[in-house]
């Protein structure tokens, strides 16, 4: 499976944020602190439905907000499928 497209949404430290994938090889670069593990989370959550850092999915949502979405594109063969998943403030993942 290829990951094409990330969009996320009051996710972590980012308001909002788009990512369009190259078919090879992608890499972040930033200094500590910037969301590059955040933007591996996202497409980890999205694919097992929990994260690898912590417990509480209210953690995940950015600071004084109520909810969350992330959104993954993928492709597999000649097929496009979309997974989005959307947190909100004391209620499970949808």
């Amino acid at each position: 499976m290829i990951v094409n497209r990330l969009k996320v949404k009051n996710y972590r430290n980012f308001n909002e944020a788009e990512i369009m994938f190259n078919d090879s090889l992608n890499i972040f670069v930033g200094d500590n602190g910037q969301g590059k593990t955040n933007l591996m989370e996202s497409i980890y959550l999205t694919s097992i439905g929990r994260t690898f850092r912590l417990n509480s999915e209210n953690e995940l949502i950015k600071f004084n907000e109520n909810n969350s979405v992330i959104a993954v594109n993928l492709q597999k063969s000649n097929y496009n499928m979309k997974i989005e998943l959307k947190l909100e403030k004391n209620k499970k993942k949808q």
